[in-house]
């Protein structure tokens, strides 16, 4: 675990002292989530649950505040695993070398990414919490916290794969956006709550968002859900070796 805290440290001192990637916490979720909220429309809409019984009647506007900010986070911790991830990659190689494991590297980055997405994890939990009412505002934050610890591994996990940037920042921008404001979201045309978007990492932390927003505490179970998504994939984070791109000597 020394090797995992020191390592955690040195990069988050590297990640201090790129001020724009700072900047960009606070900036990036805000952006995503205040043009959500600017562009839709103020129409009545019906929708239920995955596990609760009741169906409600929202306004849009309300739907996507909720939806907006988890898929804010989604994409910022996405962009932000991977970019931080394919930016080491050379440093990666070389504490390899130096006796690190790939895990101790792996958990390390992972550590060191979500210490620094808390200051995005407040800004979005304070523009949900401002823009609409939240009926359980606890349950509100855990799915921003979901969120972002799934998607900040996967953006880690897809670094290892893709070594391209460009094609690495399009994966996740459009895998992401599909998952949180089309497959799962409400307003999804005929595929919300269908059996088979149940699998995708974004389900199950919108249903604890709108059951939290509209109706009250959530569903235990669908609380359990997303601690499965993130234990496997950090555990494959751990496990699996990241590909050479030809330049990492």
């Amino acid at each position: 675990m020394s090797k995992v805290s020191s390592l955690t440290v040195a990069f988050l001192k590297n990640i201090l002292r790129q001020r724009s990637m700072i900047f960009s916490t606070l900036v990036l979720p805000a952006l995503i989530m205040w043009s959500t909220w600017w562009v839709t429309a103020d129409i009545p809409m019906q929708f239920g649950f995955a596990i609760a019984d009741n169906e409600i009647g929202k306004s849009m506007i309300d739907v996507h505040v909720v939806t907006g900010a988890l898929t804010s986070i989604a994409i910022t911790s996405s962009l932000f695993g991977y970019i931080l991830f394919a930016e080491n990659r050379r440093t990666i190689s070389r504490l390899r070398i130096s006796g690190y494991t790939d895990s101790t590297i792996s958990l390390a980055t992972l550590l060191s990414l979500l210490v620094t997405l808390i200051l995005s994890i407040v800004v979005v939990s304070i523009l949900a919490l401002n823009l609409t009412e939240i009926e359980d505002t606890t349950g509100m934050v855990i799915s921003i916290v979901t969120v972002t610890a799934i998607y900040a591994s996967l953006g880690t996990l897809v670094a290892k794969f893709v070594t391209n940037v460009t094609e690495g920042t399009l994966i996740l921008l459009i895998f992401s956006f599909l998952d949180l404001m089309l497959l799962t979201n409400p307003m999804g045309g005929g595929v919300y709550l269908d059996k088979w978007t149940y699998f995708l990492p974004g389900f199950w932390p919108v249903q604890i968002a709108l059951e939290s927003a509209f109706v009250g505490a959530p569903s235990q179970m669908a609380v359990v859900y997303p601690l499965v998504f993130i234990t496997a994939l950090v555990i494959l984070n751990l496990v699996v070796k990241p590909v050479s791109n030809g330049g990492d000597k």
